[in-house]
């Protein structure tokens, strides 16, 4: 398939919430073959979006904030950790080299499977990692695998959001930990705020919908997670130069005669419109698969 019939197909797709509940398999992985390339030239190997420190670079950014979250997941030789949505690679090749554990990521789409499994293999045969192309709502592995769990910015892009958080608990050993983080909408929101602020994101970044801070709580303790924590990023005011750099990404593109460059220009004037408005977040969780009491 050509760009441009893959592109009007994409078109379709994302129009409305139902086409992207009913399609979300072609639509996520036809969103990435179109953006993957133009999101690594422009944003490096890690998509997400860090707090931006003061003249702090993006690449430091988000090795520091992956750095930090395999710190405060305790991750060390030894151990297994699973990256849901885990894209070209970035995180997960940074995590594996920082902890020394044995990184496993997992991607519904084939490209970004190729590309991080690419990665790895330029970096050596002996960094503890590896790439599975899979479904994280029907993750292909036995139960207590794996002793931590994580995301960057990736559930946002499922449907079921729910069965991905009990599919994280089941593959969780006893004790294992579960933290990340994902796009969400404020809690509170009417009708018009949604149609403005939140269907812009969802329709531009092939995303079903997303859910509320009290949604991730309420799906994580339905999932068995005992007392989550759901908080925003670490610093409003850190975001903040973080959307300063992504409306200045976003004027280089304007001019541009390239329709799917021109589309990926209008999701991230919905995201930095979104965020400075407070309509959307990047929240970050953190919740522990508690073992199993013997009643003895």
């Amino acid at each position: 398939m050509t760009a441009e019939p893959q592109f009007a197909r994409l078109q379709n797709l994302v129009s409305s919430p139902q086409t992207r509940h009913h399609h979300t398999t072609e639509m996520v992985t036809t969103y990435y073959e179109l953006v993957s390339d133009i999101c690594q030239a422009g944003w490096g190997d890690s998509h997400h979006f860090p707090p931006l420190r003061p003249h702090e670079t993006l690449d430091a950014a988000q090795t520091r904030s992956e750095c930090a979250l395999a710190d405060r997941a305790r991750l060390t030789t030894g151990q297994w950790a699973l990256d849901i949505g885990s894209g070209v690679g970035g995180p997960a090749l940074t995590i594996a080299q920082h902890s020394n554990a044995q990184v496993v990521g997992i991607d519904l789409s084939h490209l970004r499977t190729t590309k991080a499994r690419e990665r790895a293999a330029r970096i050596g045969p002996s960094l503890p990692v590896q790439f599975v192309e899979g479904d994280a709502t029907r993750l292909p592995f036995p139960d207590a695998t794996f002793d931590v769990c994580y995301s960057f910015e990736a559930i946002c892009h499922m449907p079921d959001k729910l069965q991905v958080h009990n599919e994280a608990f089941r593959v969780l050993k006893p004790g294992g930990r579960y933290l990340g983080y994902d796009w969400l909408a404020a809690d509170g929101l009417d009708l018009a705020d949604h149609e403005q602020y939140i269907e812009p994101i969802c329709q531009y970044h092939g995303i079903p919908d997303l859910d509320t801070p009290t949604q991730l709580d309420e799906r994580l303790r339905q999932a068995g997670f005992a007392e989550p924590q759901v908080t925003p990023v670490e610093s409003p005011a850190d975001m903040h130069r973080t959307w300063d750099l992504l409306e200045r990404h976003d004027q280089l593109a304007h001019g541009l005669n390239d329709p799917v460059i021109a589309f990926m220009s209008s999701g991230a004037k919905a995201l930095y419109q979104g965020a400075r408005a407070n309509k959307f977040t990047i929240g970050r969780w953190e919740a522990e698969k508690r073992p199993v009491s013997s009643g003895l």
